[in-house]
């Protein structure tokens, strides 16, 4: 594990188990996976898919009842069979220099060279050396060329010059000279117009009215503020005590952004159920089977 540290958006795992729960507030790096990390936790779990995604994961259970993970060509994690069918990795008899390496996904011209014999390097030089002779041709004009023969008295052959892009990768040269120049993308200035301040004076304290309605059975959130008439609509995904809370206290960002405050929302009774959560702003409801003019006038 590492990069281990405490969360920073107010998230909890929370785990049961027949001893109670555990919860959890730190997350760390394993490899290029996010995990939950707790100290006193005897194992962190994987998803099979998500780990698919990333590496290539074979199963031999002829050779081996295991997943095999192949993190790099030279490095593997097997997770082993455990009696309840569950597959474990043990980690604490793992070489922890050699997995952050595996994990890096950095190669190296040495690394490279290790996976060819002497001759093989040998061509590959060869091949680079010519392409650099005749002005640093790109791969596949470079091997139209040797497939062409047109390369007279030099041994070269179309695995030569594949090879040696496996080794040393791309020549430099074409692809600095095929580079376009291109000035960094600007932010544009927003033109922000300045209130007066005798108009902010009079609208700095917002009256907010909000109510559900439904368009070909969607539910959707709207609201306008009076003497601003500012309108916002959202799609909340049901109409609970939880996401009126949440749309309220997006409008309200809205709002503080620019300096407003919000002091009342004025709604039906469906928003009793949300009266306290949202204080210090109060909660105005109209009559049992009434509604507020200025909402309805919106819709």
């Amino acid at each position: 594990m590492t990069d281990i540290g405490p969360v920073t958006d107010g998230e909890c795992l929370r785990l049961h188990s027949s001893g109670g729960h555990l919860d959890t507030y730190q997350k760390a790096k394993f490899g290029g996976f996010h995990v939950w990390f707790n100290p006193v936790s005897l194992a962190n779990i994987l998803s099979l898919a998500l780990v698919t995604e990333e590496y290539r994961v074979t199963m031999d259970s002829e050779l081996e009842n295991a997943l095999v993970a192949h993190i790099s060509a030279e490095h593997t994690i097997s997770f082993v069979r455990h009696s309840p069918g569950l597959y474990y990795f043990d980690a604490s008899s793992v070489n922890l220099s050699k997995l952050r390496r595996a994990f890096t996904f950095l190669t190296t011209v040495f690394d490279n060279k290790r996976l060819f014999g002497q001759r093989d390097l040998r061509k590959a030089d060869d091949a680079v050396t010519l392409n650099r002779r005749a002005n640093h041709m790109a791969k596949d004009k470079f091997i139209r060329v040797v497939k062409s023969n047109h390369t007279r008295n030099r041994p070269v052959t179309v695995g030569d010059v594949r090879r040696s892009h496996i080794i040393y990768g791309p020549p430099l040269p074409p692809i600095q000279g095929r580079t376009k120049y291109r000035d960094s993308p600007r932010f544009q200035e927003d033109d922000i117009i300045e209130i007066p301040k005798s108009v902010f004076e009079n609208l700095k304290h917002v009256v907010l009215c909000a109510d559900f309605h439904y368009v070909n059975g969607v539910a959707v959130f709207h609201s306008i503020t009076r003497k601003i008439n500012y309108r916002t609509v959202s799609f909340p995904l049901s109409r609970s005590k939880r996401s009126i809370i949440n749309e309220l206290h997006e409008i309200f960002k809205i709002y503080n952004a620019r300096a407003f405050k919000v002091i009342e929302v004025h709604g039906d009774s469906e928003f009793e159920k949300v009266e306290t959560d949202i204080l210090p702003v109060r909660l105005r409801m109209c009559l049992t089977d009434g509604h507020v003019p200025e909402i309805e006038r919106s819709v």
